[in-house]
């Protein structure tokens, strides 16, 4: 969901591991939101419907991401147009039963889900993460968290960059949810 992604993406620049809010015109506009950040990480944890304040971030990282679906959804109509099959994988999925997800991604790259070693319990293997950590670059991996951030007035900007691209992944548009 382009919404988790951009919450996500967000933290990311603020946290040191994206560059974006590094480099110009970024650097200067976001450097409120980045001293604010350093001096309290748990700030926008604590504040969430400050995170995504800016206007014009919402709207260059919403289209960012609908740029992205829509090249991807382009190039895997051109492989399947000349035969190669695409296998699509969803966070969602992963989250809600990673075993069949596992089980189909094998299947698809003719492999035998039978004989993979089973997952481990390690911190990067298992969907999700038990607790939010601001400055991790695997800050929290929950499905909908973007509902803390958004206000109407987010969804707004988030609808109109890329709400076409969420329609198009299923999402639909759900303004009126929050």
């Amino acid at each position: 969901d382009g919404r988790d992604v951009l919450v996500s993406f967000t933290y990311l620049q603020l946290n040191g591991h994206g560059q974006i809010f590094r480099r110009e015109p970024w650097a200067t506009q976001m450097r409120p939101m980045l001293d604010r950040f350093a001096a309290d990480p748990h700030c926008y944890v604590n504040n969430p419907q400050d995170l995504l304040a800016d206007e014009r971030w919402v709207r260059f990282a919403a289209r960012h991401w609908a740029e992205r679906v829509e090249a991807d959804a382009a190039a895997a109509a051109a492989l399947r147009a000349h035969g190669t099959e695409v296998h699509e994988v969803r966070y969602e999925a992963l989250h809600a039963d990673v075993e069949a997800e596992r089980e189909a991604m094998y299947r698809f790259l003719g492999l035998d889900p039978r004989e993979a070693a089973p997952l481990s319990r390690g911190k990067d293997t298992a969907p999700g993460l038990a607790s939010e950590d601001p400055t991790a670059f695997r800050r929290k991996g929950e499905i909908g968290d973007w509902k803390r951030h958004f206000s109407p007035r987010v969804s707004e900007w988030f609808n109109d960059e890329a709400g076409a691209a969420l329609r198009r992944l299923g999402y639909g548009n759900e303004r009126n949810e929050l």
